[in-house]
Formats: C-alpha cells, structure tokens, sequence
C-alpha cells in the first residue's frame, strides 16, 4: 500500500453540507505547488479525497489508440492502490468529455452494470472530468467516486475543474520533456537510442560487468556499399533501408541485447553475458538477419549485407570507450577478409598505430616532397628504340622503409590524400620533362602518368592537368587510367578524357583485360592506346588461353587504331611471341627497371 500523505494541516470542523470553500481552495493551491514533483498526482488525489470527504479518486490518462483508460494514482480509503488499465466502454468515464463535469448523482453501477469495479467498490455516485491540452485533445479525466449521493456538488465541480486544469498542464509539460528525451536519446530514422542513449547503456552495463565479474560483448555493424543504395536510388530509400533493417535487428536480438544506431550506416549491439565461444556465434546470428532482401516497396527489393566487428570484456577492454574503439577497430578488419567480420585482438590495434603512423608521415612526405618518381621506359618492340616512360611514384621513409606503392596509394585514398598525392606527382611529372625539353636531352615519346579513382572522378582533375602542363608539348604528355575506372562512370569519363584528347594528351587504358569494359563504349573513348596487363603476358608461352586473349586483344587495338603496349616482359621468349602477333611496344623487367630520373638520363638519354 502507498503511503497517505499528511495534509498541510488539519481539516476543520465542518458541516457535510458546509464546506469551506476558501479553504479548499489553499489546500489545492499548496498541492499545485507540488507540481513536477514524483509524487504529485499521488498527493492530489489524496487531498481532492480528503477535503470533499470521498471514497476514491481516480486521476488517469488516455489511451486513444486501445480505448482505454491507464490510471496513473488512484486513493481509496486504504491509501493509494496499484490499479490496472481498463477499457473505457461501458464505464461513466467514456462519457466524461468536453469542459463540463459529468455528474451521476445515485446508482451508478445500476447504470453501467457491465463496469463491475463500480458494484465491487460500492459506489454510488460519480463525478469526472476531462483533462485536456491546449488545444481541447482529451489527455486523461480525474474523477471522484463515492459510497453515498455527493453533499458539496458544486464545491466538487470547481475543485475537478481546477485539479483537470493543473493536471493538463502537468501532462503536457510532461510530454515535451519526453519528446525532448526522445529527441536527445533516440534516432529519428529508426526509431532506436542514438548514440548518447547507447553511450550511457553501454557504460552502465560494463560498470555492472566489472562488478559482477560477467562477461559483456560488444558488436558494431555497418551495411556494405549503403552509399551505392543513396546513390542509386536517392536519400528517401535509403532511409527507408536503414529503418528496415533496424527491424531485422531487432527480430534477430534476444532478450537482454540492446540495439542502437550510431548515425550513417552503423549500429551497435550490447550483449551482456556472452562471451567466449558464444561470440562468433552470435556473430552469425546477427549477419543471417540479411539473408533475405529487404523490401522496401512493392517494386524494390535490396540486398543487403553488412560487416560486423566485435570486442569483449574482460579482455582488452577496461571502459565503454575502449570497449567501443575496439569493435570499430575489428570492423575495418571485417571489411577486409571474405568472412565479413571479425573479433578483436591486440594485433588489430598494433596494425591500426602502425597505419596512422604512416598515415601521417605519407601527408608529411606529399608536403615536404619526401617521395619521389622512378621512370620506366618503353620501347619500340621492332626496332628497340624509345618511345616513352611511365612515371611510377615511390616512397621511402626513414622509419618504416620501403613502402609498396600499392599499400601508400590505397592509404591515400581511404585518407583523403589522394588528390594532394596526384597533384604532387602531375608537377613533379612534368618538373622533370620540363628539364629533359630545355637540356635537350633526347626524350623520345610520352611520359605517361597514371590516375587514380578518386582523382577521375573529379572534373578538377582536367583543369589542373592542363594548368600544370600548359606550356610542354601535349604530344609529349598523357595519362593512363585503369579499365576499372574508365568503366566506373562512363559517360562522364568520355567528356573528361575528350578534353584531354582534343589538347593533344595521349590518353592510354593501363591493366587492360582485367576489367569489364564494354566493345560499344570502348569504340566511343578517345584512347591512344592499351596497355596488356601483365597477368597476361606473364603466361603467354605457356597459357593457349591468354595467348588467345593478348591476340585478340592486339587485333581489336588494330582495328582501332590504337597502339598496344605489352606490361610485365621479363624474357626474350616473352618478347618474340608478341612480336609474332604485332604487338608494337613493350614495357618489363628484361628492357628496363622503374630507375630515377638521373639513372634514366645516363643508360637511356645520353
């Protein structure tokens, strides 16, 4: 049972019939200053019951969408009493509505014989009141119940009219602090607790694994190429993804998990008490949530998959912080290996200083021209003689070494860095043509110098090109792009390497026969020329299959009047099968090696 309680001071001597009305009035007015308070609905239905000497007092809100009525303090004789929600037909509270009060003077369980409540307390007579917003919505109703006939009726009438009104504002100030919570603590695409909301959960449940000495686990999970889903289909759908699969989440958690958003494409799951072997398992549990397409609508399905990284407590994790920064961690691992995830260990955060490390020393080195270029000639395969070089950039650092530029090029383009690092190269690039042009040395050809992907995509990559290169002869410079990239957007790559190609650049596709190019839209591209890619040329004598593909492609180059060059020739033998299918020009190992630009000058333009 609830405590009753005290009233500000003792109720006076009073006749039923003659209440005093001004002192009814204060007692309400020093409850009502009790507004705010926990307990506050408790107090005024204790003190409505007191001063208009009633049985019960009922103050309740509405649920509109099951019709019911959810009590939130009810006083009876014995104090406060838990009560249950209860449907609103059949009781005198459905008819309570509007701004009058709704008055049943005798028998009103005679009246409404389905609503038993009323026959089991004993009540007699009845008087409610609508408790209603600004706006006139009806929020909830207070009413007062009695064994006998109501003696004060109009005292009653003011005081339900004043407590509704209080009550009123109490509710609605109530729910702007819940939309204010909900606002702060809950996503609004998905319905689920953001990251503030997760960030406390976590650190109160890892505060109760430390003291139990529980194990806790951590999840985080992104959706693969979600970015290809806004893309495609536009922001709208892309939301609609994301509340989607929120849902498979939830269907796929169990009892005790906590799931929230933490903003893009990322959620995060708390699993307190699983650890250890359950781990993976659970893992897999949460990755099968997408084995199915999500159906957005009636006319989209999408398929959906998503990278998971995990850590745990106890292990290396001793804070919510940690906890965290470890799953991320064991994410961006997930992204790299076939099985899509993966559960932290210290060799994860070792390998994560070590790229930041070079990170930072890779944007040092673009800064302070710390790389440099090598210069790999090319040749005539006929007569020997030079016919140009590619620029291959290079990095050596003091601390870590030889940095392949595999490993640096993908770091800069993950980071950010790539379009710094091809800005740096272009003039670099064209620094060392400039000098080979007005030392007259004998630089046959053209230097080519490769494009990455970001760096394509980008029209800005056009304008500096020809700023950097306005005053060397075009027919002495030109880029090479992979087939991958030129097919990534190809209408956008036609007007791009379109302007290249009326300047003069010669325009090459490097690695050819890797990607997925169409024959219709290469015929459109304006290219120079194609570069086989050394995979091929590697197995030539020995592979009946790529002797085929390198032909066919020598012949289509034909065709098109394009010139081939041969990447990757390492032997003579290499070399006379080429030249038995007209292959033009070659570019390997056996003819020359990526050198400096000083050894390029000695062995090749002396």
């Amino acid at each position: 049972m609830e405590p009753v309680y005290p009233m500000s001071s003792e109720l006076p001597a009073f006749q039923a019939k003659n209440i005093d009305a001004s002192y009814v009035f204060r007692q309400l007015a020093d409850i009502f200053t009790l507004v705010g308070d926990d307990n506050f609905f408790d107090r005024l239905t204790q003190c409505v019951a007191q001063i208009l000497h009633v049985d019960f007092v009922l103050c309740a809100r509405l649920d509109d969408f099951r019709h019911q009525s959810v009590p939130m303090s009810f006083y009876t004789p014995r104090g406060h009493q838990q009560a249950s929600a209860y449907a609103l037909a059949g009781t005198p509270c459905e008819t309570v509505r509007g701004q009058d009060t709704c008055y049943f003077a005798e028998s009103v369980a005679e009246q409404f014989p389905s609503d038993t409540l009323l026959s089991d307390l004993g009540v007699e007579s009845y008087m409610g009141y609508a408790i209603l917003n600004r706006a006139g919505k009806k929020l909830g109703l207070i009413c007062i119940m009695h064994s006998e006939t109501l003696t004060n009726e109009s005292v009653a009438r003011d005081v339900l009219r004043m407590c509704g009104a209080q009550i009123g504002v109490e509710l609605e100030r109530q729910a702007s602090l819940k939309q204010i919570s909900n606002l702060a603590y809950q996503d609004g695409v998905t319905g689920l607790p953001n990251r503030v909301a997760f960030t406390e959960k976590l650190n109160s449940e890892l505060y109760e694994a430390m003291r139990s000495t529980e194990v806790l686990s951590l999840l985080v999970l992104d959706l693969r190429r979600f970015k290809e889903i806004n893309d495609l289909h536009g922001h709208d759908i892309g939301d609609s993804v994301l509340a989607l699969a929120a849902r498979r989440l939830q269907s796929f958690t169990q009892q005790g998990e906590y799931l929230a958003r933490f903003g893009s494409d990322e959620f995060a799951i708390l699993m307190p008490g699983l650890g250890g072997v359950d781990l993976p398992l659970a893992i897999e549990r949460v990755k099968s949530a997408f084995h199915e397409p999500i159906r957005v609508n009636s006319k989209l399905s999408i398929y959906v998959e998503v990278n998971v990284g995990a850590a745990q407590y106890p292990g290396e994790s001793e804070s919510g912080g940690t906890l965290f920064q470890h799953a991320s961690i064991a994410l961006e691992h997930a992204k790299r290996v076939a099985t899509r995830s993966r559960i932290y260990d210290a060799s994860m955060g070792q390998f994560l200083q070590q790229k930041q490390s070079k990170l930072q020393r890779l944007a040092e080195a673009i800064r302070n021209d710390g790389l440099n270029l090598h210069y790999q000639p090319q040749f005539d395969l006929t007569t020997g003689e030079l016919i140009g070089a590619e620029a291959l950039c290079r990095w050596h650092d003091e601390v870590w070494g030889q940095i392949s530029p595999m490993e640096f090029i993908a770091l800069a383009e993950e980071r950010g860095l790539i379009r710094d690092l091809g800005d740096w190269v272009v003039r670099t690039a064209s620094e060392q043509l400039r000098t080979w042009i007005k030392e007259s040395r004998n630089f046959k050809g053209v230097l080519s110098i490769n494009v990455s992907a970001q760096q394509f995509d980008s029209p800005y990559l056009v304008d500096h090109f020809l700023r950097s290169t306005h005053d060397i002869p075009p027919e002495q410079l030109g880029i090479e792009i992979t087939e991958s990239i030129m097919m990534r957007y190809p209408e956008q790559a036609m007007k791009l390497l379109g302007r290249l190609r009326d300047r003069g650049y010669s325009i090459s596709i490097d690695d050819f026969g890797t990607g997925f190019s169409s024959l219709s839209y290469l015929t459109r591209f304006p290219l120079s020329a194609l570069k086989i890619d050394r995979s091929f040329v590697t197995a030539l004598t020995t592979d009946h299959h790529d002797s085929t593909i390198v032909s066919t492609i020598i012949a289509m180059a034909k065709n098109l009047k394009m010139t081939v060059v041969a990447e990757g020739v390492e032997t003579e033998e290499q070399a006379q099968v080429l030249r038995d299918l007209g292959c033009q020009h070659v570019q390997g190992f056996m003819y020359g090696k990526p050198v400096s630009a000083e050894e390029f000058e000695q062995r090749w333009l002396s």
